[in-house]
């Protein structure tokens, strides 16, 4: 099958189960159950896919433990911070929290200014990774999840010369393609629906939410919330390679 049969049905499958679960109602909570369908769905898909590759003999170099994708630009979407968000407030300590908020103001500061060839290549722990542990590794959004090496010396050597922009990991392309066309078909619902699906990175999308409680009750009512940056063509062609 070509990948744009394959894009066709992962966006499809995005636009349907945004459709199932908003066409009723908008809300904080109808958003919250399409985003744990979705990562019920997506962790399934990620599960067969390394099974498969596993029977087939190909590597995957993901385990428990190894945190060194934790310490990369991640980028996200409204629903997917809101259920993020939802997580943080739900489960962990006040103490906990105080921190995520602390390392999260702190990496946006720094990183909320660069251009994306910088951002992309920057290295610096995600504010959820605490003693090289996820503390919110159920909620974590698409990226996370559909992020899978073939070799670890592909995310080792990137992570050692950041500056070297040449240098990628080796990921399996189906996954990351699977998740993002997923997401850019529940984006096509919510841009019927005149709610700007924007993408940020994680610690400024986190900053936002938790300067502002009222969020994304603003972003349900149309409001674009989450501003997004403004890219010369060059970067947007990088980003999107």
């Amino acid at each position: 099958m070509q990948n744009t049969e394959i894009d066709t049905i992962f966006f499809s499958d995005g636009y349907n189960l945004a459709k199932k679960h908003l066409e009723e109602e908008i809300s904080i909570s109808n958003l919250l159950d399409l985003s744990k369908e979705l990562y019920a769905s997506i962790d399934a898909l990620m599960s067969a896919f390394i099974s498969r590759c596993l029977r087939e003999g190909k590597t995957v170099d993901c385990r428990k433990g190894c945190s060194i994708c934790c310490s990369q630009a991640v980028l996200s979407l409204p629903y997917e911070v809101l259920y993020l968000f939802h997580y943080i407030r739900e489960n962990l300590t006040d103490k906990k929290i105080q921190e995520i908020k602390e390392i999260t103001s702190m990496k946006n500061e720094v990183t909320k200014d660069m251009k994306v060839m910088e951002f992309l290549h920057y290295k610096y722990p995600c504010p959820l990774l605490m003693k090289g542990i996820c503390i919110a590794y159920k909620a974590r959004p698409m990226a996370c999840r559909t992020y899978i090496s073939s070799g670890k010396e592909g995310c080792i050597d990137e992570y050692r010369n950041p500056s070297d922009m040449n240098i990628f990991p080796d990921l399996y392309e189906f996954t990351i393609r699977a998740g993002r066309m997923i997401n850019e078909g529940i984006g096509a619902y919510l841009t019927q629906k005149r709610i700007f699906p924007t993408e940020g990175q994680i610690e400024s999308m986190l900053f936002t939410a938790f300067e502002r409680q009222d969020i994304f009750d603003c972003w349900i009512k149309g409001e674009n919330v989450f501003q997004k940056r403004d890219y010369s063509e060059d970067e947007i062609m990088y980003l999107h390679n």
